[in-house]
Protein backbone atom coordinates (compact mmCIF):
# COMPACT_ATOMS: atom_id res chain seq x y z
CA UNK A 1 0.00 0.00 0.00
CA UNK A 2 1.25 3.32 -1.39
CA UNK A 3 1.45 5.92 1.22
CA UNK A 4 -0.51 8.20 -0.82
CA UNK A 5 -3.24 6.26 -1.08
CA UNK A 6 -6.59 7.13 0.21
CA UNK A 7 -6.35 4.42 3.01
CA UNK A 8 -6.73 5.86 6.53
CA UNK A 9 -3.34 6.74 8.43
CA UNK A 10 -4.35 3.74 11.33
CA UNK A 11 -4.01 1.61 8.29
CA UNK A 12 -1.43 2.56 6.58
CA UNK A 13 0.72 2.25 10.16
CA UNK A 14 -0.70 -1.07 10.91
CA UNK A 15 0.94 -2.10 7.25
CA UNK A 16 4.64 -1.38 8.51
CA UNK A 17 3.12 -3.18 12.53
CA UNK A 18 2.38 -5.93 10.44
CA UNK A 19 5.59 -6.88 8.57
CA UNK A 20 7.54 -5.94 11.33
CA UNK A 21 5.98 -7.51 13.96
CA UNK A 22 6.33 -10.57 11.13
CA UNK A 23 10.22 -10.01 11.10
CA UNK A 24 10.59 -10.44 15.04
CA UNK A 25 7.97 -13.48 15.18
CA UNK A 26 9.18 -14.99 12.11
CA UNK A 27 13.27 -14.98 12.08
CA UNK A 28 15.45 -16.13 14.89
CA UNK A 29 18.66 -14.91 13.94
CA UNK A 30 19.66 -11.46 15.34
CA UNK A 31 21.77 -11.20 11.88
CA UNK A 32 19.33 -12.28 9.51
CA UNK A 33 16.41 -9.74 11.59
CA UNK A 34 18.42 -6.71 10.69
CA UNK A 35 18.77 -7.63 7.54
CA UNK A 36 15.12 -8.00 6.87
CA UNK A 37 14.01 -4.67 8.97
CA UNK A 38 16.42 -2.99 6.77
CA UNK A 39 14.47 -4.62 3.38
CA UNK A 40 11.11 -3.63 4.96
CA UNK A 41 12.17 0.25 5.68
CA UNK A 42 13.47 -0.06 1.97
CA UNK A 43 10.34 -1.20 0.45
CA UNK A 44 8.42 0.78 2.63
CA UNK A 45 10.22 4.16 1.45
CA UNK A 46 10.07 3.20 -1.99
CA UNK A 47 6.47 3.65 -1.37
CA UNK A 48 6.41 7.00 0.07
CA UNK A 49 6.44 5.83 3.63
CA UNK A 50 8.10 8.92 5.69
CA UNK A 51 11.27 7.52 7.17
CA UNK A 52 10.33 9.05 11.47
CA UNK A 53 6.76 7.18 10.80
CA UNK A 54 8.67 3.69 10.23
CA UNK A 55 11.20 3.97 12.39
CA UNK A 56 8.75 5.35 15.40
CA UNK A 57 7.17 1.97 14.95
CA UNK A 58 9.33 -0.12 14.69
CA UNK A 59 11.29 1.27 17.66
CA UNK A 60 7.48 0.82 19.60
CA UNK A 61 7.38 -2.97 18.09
CA UNK A 62 11.25 -3.46 19.38
CA UNK A 63 10.20 -2.28 22.69
CA UNK A 64 7.02 -4.83 22.72
CA UNK A 65 9.36 -7.78 21.74
CA UNK A 66 12.25 -6.55 24.73
CA UNK A 67 9.71 -6.83 27.13
CA UNK A 68 8.20 -10.20 26.72
CA UNK A 69 11.50 -11.86 25.87
CA UNK A 70 12.94 -10.22 29.86
CA UNK A 71 9.92 -10.91 31.33
CA UNK A 72 9.79 -15.28 31.26
CA UNK A 73 6.59 -14.70 33.69
CA UNK A 74 4.17 -13.72 30.45
CA UNK A 75 4.90 -17.09 29.18
CA UNK A 76 3.74 -18.97 31.82
CA UNK A 77 -0.29 -19.68 31.85
CA UNK A 78 -1.66 -19.40 34.64
CA UNK A 79 -4.80 -22.18 34.23
CA UNK A 80 -6.65 -20.41 36.88
CA UNK A 81 -7.38 -17.28 34.40
CA UNK A 82 -8.55 -19.48 31.14
CA UNK A 83 -11.92 -19.68 30.33
CA UNK A 84 -13.41 -22.21 27.88
CA UNK A 85 -16.49 -21.03 25.97
CA UNK A 86 -18.81 -24.25 24.72
CA UNK A 87 -19.75 -23.49 21.36
CA UNK A 88 -23.99 -24.55 20.39
CA UNK A 89 -25.40 -24.49 17.68
CA UNK A 90 -27.50 -22.27 15.98
CA UNK A 91 -26.40 -19.56 18.38
CA UNK A 92 -24.85 -16.12 17.36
Amino acid sequence: MNFNSYHSLENKKSVIRTLVNRAYTHVSNPEILDIELNNIMNILESNNYPIKVIKNITEQVKKKFDKSTSNSQKDVINPSKIISIPYIKGTH
